[in-house]
């Protein structure tokens, strides 16, 4: 499999930052999702409690074999194993993410009901919970992944992001200190 997008693309001669990568990925999955959640709200309801809360988990749940490809693609390159092993390893690292996300969707929609009228208004209390649990749930994500997309522990965790090496000359620190045979362009 080819390397992630975030691994070959340059920006101005810099590489973006790996989480740049990861909120394009997530987003593309979130527009999915947000139209998937108003089909499943539609088809549940007749729940009398929480229903936004349901249709967010279902929608989200079915999403996240989407999510593994985007963020294969996008952010975190090939994995180990097979298609099926690292969609177990994805299902259970956004297992904890739906736990978590199903009582944080639930307090934001009731803390959104409480906002002043002239905001609910221009847009409707269960949809701002649903973006601030999308917020809430990327970050987590984007950390738990990127230690678990490969066994031995992820991507490089020692990408520096926004620097640009050249390959010809020791990297120089202050002080004198050197190291290795790159240096940082500043």
């Amino acid at each position: 499999m080819a390397p992630a997008l975030a691994d070959q693309i340059y920006v101005c001669g810099r590489k973006l930052p790996r989480y740049a990568w990861f909120m394009l990925s997530g987003a593309i999955c979130d527009v999915f999702q947000f139209f998937l959640n108003g089909i499943v709200a539609t088809m549940v309801a007749g729940l009398e409690y929480e229903r936004d809360t349901v249709a967010w988990t279902i929608s989200y749940t079915l999403c996240i074999a989407l999510r593994q490809e985007t963020h294969r693609i996008f952010v975190f390159g090939a994995y180990e194993g097979t298609y099926w092993e690292n969609l177990s390893r994805v299902y259970m690292t956004y297992a904890t993410t739906i736990c978590a996300s199903i009582v944080l969707r639930s307090m934001l929609a009731h803390v959104a009901e409480g906002l002043p009228s002239a905001i609910t208004e221009l847009v409707e209390a269960r949809t701002i919970a649903y973006f601030g649990t999308v917020l809430c749930t990327g970050c987590f994500s984007y950390f738990a992944l990127k230690r678990g997309w490969k066994k031995g522990g992820g991507v490089d965790s020692t990408e520096v992001a926004f620097t640009q090496m050249t390959a010809d000359e020791p990297m120089e620190l202050k002080h004198g200190l050197r190291f290795g045979s790159a240096r940082i362009d500043g």
